[in-house]
């Protein structure tokens, strides 16, 4: 064997891929793949090996395959365009998934390449690009149409960035492709909890003070972005937005008519904050000027549950409390 390859294999179960047994891919340094035991020469075979660079977040390979398909002439098949989006998806390499659909021919482009780009997009944390790509696959028209796919991830998008009226808009469309099924295993309601695409999301148009706090240690709980953030502090009059360090928080400042009154009020507050299982920080700063911040410290940052909170607190009856009673 030659001795100028760098070798670096990647090993898989000896066992039927797409009806074909294989061994191992070895790489090697100038970009060029050797392989052993059996010749890759299957498309699905390529696909499947895509596949497992995106599990395994490794890039490297990914692209190295990546320069093998485009050699051998694989690219011409759309599930191969879509398998290398997916596989730069996952490896946090949009622009590379991006350059890839767009290198293509439209009729390479199907609803499968377009799902692809956009759930990568969310995956990374970039719902706004993510829903600006749904723009594009509208402006096709019906030559792409969505599927029971697209819509979850464009309503979780929707739901990332408070786009009210888009989501509206998405619903509206999509009433003829059986959506109602859709959202019934996807798409978050308060009652069940549900989430789109794997995260936790809310309902804006339903009043804030009538929901309930999800568990903060819940697996799909993550910070919410500040232009969220700033659609939703409009929900919670006389709470400001404030950041701390890069940490988003809710901030409120109350003057008391004694010491004692300000104890009385962190009771109310903590009656609240108990039933819902959030709590605040609460500050008595000298002796009748309160202040209460409320964030969701396991994610380090602000979440639905805060706002919740914050609108509960508003609901108190804190009037005989103030010094100066605030106007509702």
């Amino acid at each position: 064997m030659n001795n100028s390859y760098v070798r670096r294999s990647i090993f898989f179960p000896k066992k039927a891929v797409c009806g074909k047994p294989f061994g191992s891919i070895s790489f090697s340094s100038s970009s060029k793949l050797q392989y052993r035991r059996h010749s890759v020469k299957d498309l699905r075979t390529c696909i499947a090996l895509l596949q497992a660079c995106a599990n395994g977040r490794n890039p490297i390979r990914g692209k190295q395959i990546h320069s093998f398909m485009l050699t051998n002439g694989f690219l011409n098949s759309p599930p191969a365009i879509t398998s290398l989006i997916n596989m730069y998806s996952k490896c946090g390499l949009m622009n590379d998934a991006v350059s890839v659909f767009d290198h293509r021919y439209d009729e390479d482009r199907n609803v499968f390449a377009y799902n692809a780009v956009i759930a990568g997009f969310l995956a990374n944390e970039r719902s706004r690009d993510g829903l600006e790509f749904y723009g594009r696959m509208r402006e096709v028209g019906f030559v792409v149409v969505p599927d029971k796919f697209t819509f979850p991830c464009v309503i979780r998008a929707c739901c990332d960035l408070m786009k009210v009226l888009e989501m509206y808009v998405v619903l509206t469309y999509s009433s003829t492709t059986r959506l109602s099924e859709i959202l019934q295993h996807n798409v978050a309601v308060s009652s069940s909890r549900k989430s789109v695409c794997g995260f936790r999301t809310f309902c804006t148009g339903q009043d804030l003070s009538t929901k309930k706090c999800v568990p903060c240690n819940a697996k799909d709980l993550r910070p919410m972005t500040e232009e969220a953030a700033n659609d939703l502090i409009q929900k919670v009059d006389g709470w400001n937005l404030i950041n701390e360090d890069g940490k988003l928080k809710l901030n409120r400042s109350w003057k008391l008519k004694s010491f004692t009154k300000g104890l009385e009020l962190f009771r109310l507050v903590a009656d609240v904050a108990e039933a819902e299982g959030h709590h605040p920080d609460l500050h008595l700063v000298g002796w009748n000027n309160v202040t209460i911040e409320i964030w969701t410290h396991a994610v380090g940052g602000l979440t639905e549950n805060d706002f919740i909170l914050a609108a509960k607190i508003n609901k108190l009856d804190l009037q005989h409390l103030l010094r100066r009673k605030v106007s509702s």
